[in-house]
């Protein structure tokens, strides 16, 4: 099973010269132009990749994060359909899904998501480490469960703080990459969730506020 047949742009390219009809060459420069933040060409290499290899399951992946970081998270959705449809096993789509969908605002289906990938991998909860608050977090905002639940919760404070600041600081990151959309949900759980003393809580409400977002 051959993925990666090229790490830089110029390698890929030139791969491909010789061998246009490898999928595992379009995948490489997908994985390379999303690396660069070059979505649209990424994901224009994971179609070709999927047109050559049909139902590849890591290129529907990689196409589905790119949908993701660029924005597109009804279409991420869909992949994420496609790839849990192929493999319903496996928790790491879940968890994706779960975060294009609190991106695109469905606090619900988050929350059901995030609960499955901890069901599916209780013992590699390390492998989504903010999985478990995203769960707390999306369940309050829906009314579902107040501030104490997520008291009563082993090692809560410290989650608290490491989804504080990992939700800022994405958020951030979204913002220098002009995606606005991405942004927004990602400073909103930071402003919800970091204590207020934290310097993040700050600069996540200032952030809001340039947006123009309450």
């Amino acid at each position: 099973m051959v993925f990666g047949v090229c790490l830089a742009l110029a390698d890929c390219d030139h791969y491909l010269q010789l061998n246009p009809k490898d999928p595992n060459g379009h995948f490489s420069r997908a994985s390379v132009y999303e690396r660069m933040g070059q979505y649209d060409k990424a994901i224009a290499d994971y179609d070709q990749a999927l047109r050559l290899k049909p139902n590849w399951i890591e290129a529907i992946g990689g196409r589905a994060g790119a949908f993701r970081k660029s924005g597109q998270f009804e279409k991420a959705i869909v992949e994420y359909d496609k790839y849990i449809s192929l493999n319903p096993n496996e928790p790491v789509a879940f968890y994706g899904r779960g975060f294009a969908k609190i991106l695109k605002g469905d606090l619900a289906g988050a929350a059901a998501d995030y609960g499955r990938s901890l069901e599916m991998a209780p013992s590699s909860s390390s492998s989504f480490p903010y999985a478990a608050l995203w769960v707390h977090l999306a369940r309050q905002r829906l009314g579902q469960e107040n501030a104490a639940n997520l008291a009563a919760e082993p090692d809560a404070e410290k989650m608290k703080g490491q989804v504080c600041e990992a939700s800022f600081f994405e958020g951030e990151r979204a913002l220098w990459r002009g995606e606005t959309a991405a942004a927004v949900p990602l400073l909103l759980a930071a402003r919800d969730c970091c204590p207020t003393s934290y310097y993040e809580y700050d600069a996540a409400v200032a952030g809001l506020g340039r947006l123009a977002v309450k």
